[in-house]
């Protein structure tokens, strides 16, 4: 049987925009639940769900799609028999070595041709999302397979639109690689996109700390220099750090965030170099997929829409913006705060494309209180005075930047570290026993925190 039954029922139910079975579903939550839930979402966004759980739903003004970031989905194993077992993010699958299901061929199938690997639903941390949307609009949300090529992604993002909406107008709000997702959409099935607009009540893009241009995160994860990876590495009894590699590196969909070709800055740096395999030392990079990931940036860089797109950046948020090859895999990087921990905005913002601010993380964007009261003006009327228009006067870092070497920029909380061991620990007695909720709360917590780029969680629940 399921371990967190009632909280499974809810991400399923999220996929299909249920937004009246989940309220109810919210009411039934044991007191461990209810701390699961609002330690993946945070006190705020979590209130925030229960004060509009007793509040009668607005008239819906329209469509909209809602499409998750990197990571930000379920993944599911399916084996020949159709059994399926969810992989991510499923802790205990993780701790006997199921990630290994997630590697792709260079082609993009899967390796293990005994186990497709499929998309689920959004993450729990896309709750507050759904909900907020779902006041004032019928609301899509959008999982696809960020492992593999984005181009795959945003046609099924075009059969969706089509099969749901018709020839209807309809917005989307994307954050993270869903504005990736979209704007490809955008260029490969233009008649779809102009099909959507209206001024009243549909067309428009919103974008919530898209990574239009790449991130500096992406090289940091294909060397192991990133928590995600180091975390991954930490619970995994099967996979050392090197073999997880083997495995993400197969990902296509994230060659395509590589910082792009199509941005240099004047005062220079390396990321040119990250294209060509020879540079990364002994990380497992496939040439065929950097080529493959410089095409896709070149070819998106002229898809920009002023008028009907609008992005939402956090800032003041450490983040890495520039990269120096110290050596073949061996990379160093400065910091800005001018980013969300993520994505620089150098990196994120488009020409011309209004821009909104939040002092926030990447991984919060999607249930920050300002972001998800400004989204309902900003798809009726296309602009809000509820965040502000002009980036608000923050702190500044020294103007020469010290380069920090890779390993430098990678924590391992204590609370996750202790989690992770006592799995490992329950998992390796006699019979091998499924380790306890608790344990399993805790490192989800933190793999999802990881994951998107959200603040680190503040609530412990062991």
């Amino acid at each position: 049987m399921a371990e967190y039954t009632l909280l499974e029922e809810i991400e399923r139910r999220l996929l299909e925009g249920d937004l009246t079975r989940i309220r109810v579903l919210l009411t039934q939550l044991s007191d461990e639940e209810r701390a699961q839930l609002e330690a993946r979402l945070g006190p705020d966004a979590y209130a925030r769900l229960l004060r509009k759980r007793a509040r009668r739903r607005a008239a819906p003004q329209g469509r909209v799609i809602a499409i998750h970031g990197i990571m930000g989905s379920t993944l599911y194993s399916v084996d020949a028999d159709g059994k399926e077992e969810k992989i991510w993010i499923n802790p205990f699958a993780l701790l006997l070595g199921g990630f290994k299901r997630c590697r792709l061929t260079v082609d993009g199938l899967p390796a293990d041709p005994a186990h497709q690997v499929k998309p689920g639903s959004l993450l729990l941390e896309y709750l507050a999302l759904i909900d907020a949307l779902d006041d004032g609009w019928d609301v899509k949300p959008f999982a696809y397979d960020w492992r593999i090529d984005i181009d795959h992604s945003a046609t099924r993002l075009n059969e969706l639109i089509q099969s749901w909406a018709g020839d209807k107008p309809c917005h989307i709000v994307a954050h993270s690689m869903g504005g990736l997702v979209s704007r490809r959409f955008i260029q490969l099935f233009p008649d779809t996109w102009k099909s959507m607009q209206d001024k009243k009540s549909g067309g428009r893009l919103i974008m919530l700390g898209t990574p239009n241009r790449g991130a500096m995160v992406v090289p940091q994860i294909f060397t192991g220099d990133e928590n995600l990876v180091k975390w991954l590495a930490r619970l995994d009894l099967s996979h050392n750090l090197d073999q997880l590699l083997a495995i993400i590196n197969t990902f296509s969909g994230c060659y395509q965030m590589l910082p792009s070709p199509n941005f240099v800055p004047a005062d220079g740096d390396d990321r040119l170099r990250l294209f060509e395999a020879k540079n990364w030392g002994d990380s497992p990079v496939l040439q065929a997929l950097l080529d493959r990931g410089r095409q896709f940036q070149e070819e998106l860089e002229p898809v920009v829409d002023p008028a009907r797109m609008i992005y939402i950046a956090g800032y003041d948020q450490e983040t890495p913006f520039r990269v120096k090859v110290k050596s073949p895999g061996k990379f160093a990087y400065q910091i800005t705060n001018d980013g969300d921990g993520r994505v620089p905005h150098e990196l994120g913002l488009l020409p011309d494309v209004p821009t909104y601010w939040v002092k926030e993380k990447h991984g919060d964007l999607q249930k920050n209180g300002g972001v998800l009261d400004a989204l309902h003006e900003l798809l009726r009327d296309g602009a809000t005075a509820i965040l502000p228009k002009e980036r608000p006067a923050t702190r500044a870092l020294p103007a020469k930047r010290a380069w920090r070497d890779a390993e430098d920029l990678v924590s391992v909380p204590p609370q996750y570290a202790a989690a992770a061991a006592a799995m490992k620990a329950s998992a390796g007695k006699r019979g091998k026993p499924r380790p306890g909720k608790a344990l399993q709360d805790e490192a989800e917590k933190w793999l999802a925190a990881a994951a998107l780029g959200a603040d680190i969680p503040r609530t412990a629940l062991l």
